[in-house]
């Protein structure tokens, strides 16, 4: 094995490998351990994720999406995303400048 042989997408063409690699996937396993369950994926964990509204990825009963994980526990504490902001100051966004512009004209 020359290492890309265990790589997950080895074998498969990725169209983008930036959204590839931001792919992260916790087993029912890891979920139970990061969640506190000390037995494990047992029927109190299968409980728990089924209350939560925690779903595993499609076709694989066994692998949650951890990006989905935390979305779903964020909004069972009520922590509301922030609003993305912008990098570039206003001044320097020529679309938001044009935007402003066209909206003192009407």
């Amino acid at each position: 094995m020359d290492g890309y042989d265990s790589h997950p997408f080895a074998g498969h063409h990725v169209r983008n490998a930036a959204t590839a690699a931001s792919l992260v996937f916790l087993t029912a396993e890891e979920l139970a351990g990061v969640m506190r369950f000390p037995d494990g994926p047992d029927s109190k964990f299968r409980r728990w994720v089924r209350q939560t509204g925690i779903e595993p990825v499609p076709g694989r009963p066994h692998l949650f999406d951890a990006h989905l994980v935390r979305e779903r526990l964020n909004a069972l504490q009520g922590i509301v995303p922030s609003e993305p902001t912008s990098s570039k100051p206003i001044e320097n966004n020529l679309t938001e400048l044009r935007r402003m512009r066209r909206a003192t004209k009407t």
